[in-house]
């Protein structure tokens, strides 16, 4: 039998080079798991809401963040009754982007307050582009809401909200893959490395 010691060694007990490699094992293992991305998502189903859409979390699809094809969709539903202005100021007040779709969808509404639409995922990629929308006006039996003038508003604003929660979850992943936000993890959790950095 032989028993081999090894020297463990902390985050800041590790040379330049080492710590390069434990932020690089750290970064890693932040973009295989979800949860870098979870309060961004369960943020925007919130957010989704008090806008007048039904989204579910898992409704939700990106892929991101430096390839053609990259982007942000989601599947749920509209009506314009559920639209709550007064609600997405108090919760975002300083989000001048979700003040401009608001108040957009508000303007719309208003001029549509019947208004419903169904929206779908379709396609291999999950930008704003790979989505169909159903629409119709639940009051108006005889008369078609579906005039390209009409969807084509309704439209641009849902896919300027799947803009929006692209730019939210690409400023999350910055965040998270930033230097500092790894080291501090390193050492909040402890984690030693052998003399090289690799994981012990």
């Amino acid at each position: 039998m032989r028993i081999q010691q090894t020297k463990l060694f902390q985050y800041d007990e590790l040379n330049e080079k080492a710590q390069e490699k434990a932020r690089d094992w750290m970064r890693e293992g932040t973009c295989d798991d979800s949860f870098w991305y979870e309060s961004t998502l369960e943020d925007f189903v919130t957010i989704a809401g008090y806008l007048g859409y039904e989204v579910k979390r898992d409704r939700v699809f990106f892929s991101g963040f430096a390839s053609q094809g990259d982007g942000a969709c989601f599947e749920g539903t509209f009506r314009s009754a559920n639209l709550k202005l007064d609600a997405l100021k108090a919760y975002a007040p300083q989000d001048t982007e979700l003040a401009r779709i608001g108040n957009e969808l508000a303007s719309f509404v208003k001029d549509h307050p019947h208004f419903y639409a169904s929206i779908k995922h379709q396609g291999h990629y999950s930008h704003k582009y790979e989505t169909v929308f159903t629409c119709e006006d639940l009051n108006e039996e005889d008369e078609d809401i579906t005039e390209a003038k009409t969807e084509d508003e309704f439209i641009e604003l849902s896919r300027d909200l799947m803009d929006w929660v692209y730019r939210q979850l690409e400023r999350e992943y910055d965040y998270q893959m930033a230097d500092k936000q790894l080291i501090d993890t390193l050492r909040a959790n402890e984690y030693e490395f052998t003399q090289d950095g690799t994981r012990a």
